[in-house]
C-alpha cells in the first residue's frame, strides 16, 4: 500500500492489487491508467512463483505455511526462486535485517538493493522517534561507499514494521527515479489499510485497536508498536488462525504476548480446516503462562471475550484485538460495552 501511494503521488497512476483494504479506495485494488502495477503476491500456496516483477520486494522470510511447504529449505528455495524471476534488468529490494533473507542472498542472481537499520544496508533509517500513531526517522542512502542523508520521513503508522515498510517503499521509489521529496510527501499522507493497527474508537480514554496480526512475529511487533507510541496498559485479545499454524508455530507464541498486561485467548479460527487432535488454543495459554505471563486467560465464546475486556478496562488503557479470523467483529461490541459501562453517549 505504501508503494502504491508513492507511485500515485508521483502521478504514475498505478494499477494496485494488495491484500488489505486500502482506506481511501475502499477495496484491495484499483485500476490505473499508467503502465505500472503494484501487486502483493502470496507465498502461502506457491503462487509467488507465477509472477515475474520488474522490481521484487521481499520484506521478510519466516517459517510459515508449512502445510504447503515440505520443509524450511523448500520455503527458502521458493523465495530465492521468486527473486530470480525478476528479469536481468530488474531489481530485488530486500530487508537486510532479516536473518533468513541474508541467508538466501548468495542464491539471488539479480541486482540487489537492501534496506534496514544495519549499516551494511543501502538504505537505512536513523534517529527514529515514535509518538502515538506517528513515526519519524532520517533516511540515509549509500552513494559512493558513503551513506548520504536524504531527509526526514514522517508517517502516520506506528512501530518498527512501519519504518521498515516505509524504507522498502522509499527504495522502490528511488529505483523508479522518483524524487525523495515526492516520496516523503506520499508517505506523510499514507493512510493505514483496514485492520492494520486500526483505531475503532476511543471511549472514556480507552483506545480500541483492531489488527490482523496472527503470526507470532506480527503479534510481537504490533504490541511493541503500542509500547513505543503510548504509555498505556495493554489489554489484548487473540484468536489463533488455523490448526496447522498453531501446531507448527506453537512454541513461538509463548513469548509473543510479553508486552500484554492482560491477555484473553479464544478458540482457533479454522478457515475450513478440520481439527487436529490435541491442538487447541489452550496450548498457547498454557505455554504463555509457563513462560511467566501473570494475567492470561482462555475464553471460548466471542461475546464473553468482549465482556472480559470491557470488565477489565479502565481509563488510559489500550485494547488490542488481534487475529486474521472474525475476532475483529467484537471491536464494535467492546466499544458499545465501554459506553454502557462509563455512561457515555455514542
Amino acid at each position: 500500500s505504501m508503494i502504491a501511494e508513492v507511485l500515485r503521488t508521483a502521478n504514475l497512476d498505478p494499477t494496485v492489487v494488495v491484500g488489505g483494504i486500502v482506506s481511501d479506495v475502499g477495496s484491495g485494488g484499483r485500476l490505473g491508467a499508467g503502465d505500472v502495477m503494484v501487486a502483493e503476491v502470496c507465498e502461502s500456496d506457491g503462487t509467488i512463483l507465477k509472477v515475474s516483477p520488474t522490481i521484487g520486494v521481499i520484506t521478510s522470510l519466516e517459517r510459515e505455511h508449512m502445510d504447503h511447504y515440505a520443509s524450511e529449505e523448500d520455503l527458502f528455495s521458493t523465495f530465492a526462486a521468486f527473486a530470480n524471476e525478476v528479469p536481468f534488468y530488474g531489481t530485488v529490494v530486500l530487508c537486510l535485517d532479516q536473518p533468513n533473507l541474508r541467508a538466501i542472498i548468495p542464491r539471488i542472481k539479480r541486482r540487489l538493493v537492501t534496506y534496514g537499520l544495519t549499516a551494511q544496508a543501502d538504505l537505512t533509517a536513523q534517529n527514529m522517534a515514535f509518538e502515538g500513531f506517528v513515526s519519524c526517522f532520517d533516511v540515509y542512502w549509500r552513494s559512493g561507499g558513503q551513506h548520504q542523508r536524504l531527509g526526514r520521513i514522517k508517517i502516520s503508522s506506528p512501530g518498527m514494521l512501519s519504518v521498515y515498510n516505509a524504507l522498502a517503499a522509499t527504495a522502490v521509489g528511488l529505483e523508479l527515479g522518483i524524487g525523495f521529496d515526492v516520496i516523503r510527501e506520499s508517505l506523510a499522507k499514507f493512510a493505514r489499510p483496514k485492520r492494520r493497527f486500526e483505531l475503532k474508537g476511543t471511549v472514556h480514554d480507552i483506545m480500541v485497536i483492531v489488527d490482523y496480526g496472527h503470526h507470532p512475529t506480527e503479534i510481537r511487533e504490533t504490541l511493541k508498536a503500542a509500547r513505543l507510541g503510548w504509555q498505556r496498559r495493554l489489554l489484548v485479545a487473540f484468536q489463533p488462525h488455523r490448526f496447522t499454524r498453531t501446531q507448527d508455530l506453537l512454541p513461538r507464541f509463548f513469548t509473543a504476548f510479553d508486552d500484554a498486561n492482560f491477555l484473553v485467548i479464544t478458540s482457533i479460527y479454522p478457515v475450513g480446516e478440520k481439527p487436529i487432535k490435541g491442538i487447541n488454543a489452550r496450548l498457547i495459554l498454557d505455554g504463555v503462562m509457563q513462560a511467566g505471563h501473570t494475567s492470561a486467560h482462555f475464553v471460548k465464546q466471542m461475546t464473553q471475550v468482549a465482556r472480559r475486556l470491557v470488565d477489565e478496562a479502565q481509563p488510559g488503557d489500550m485494547i488490542v484485538i488481534l487475529g486474521a479470523g472474525d475476532i475483529y467483529k467484537i471491536g464494535e461490541v467492546v466499544l458499545g460495552g465501554l459506553r454502557q459501562k462509563f455512561g457515555e453517549e455514542r
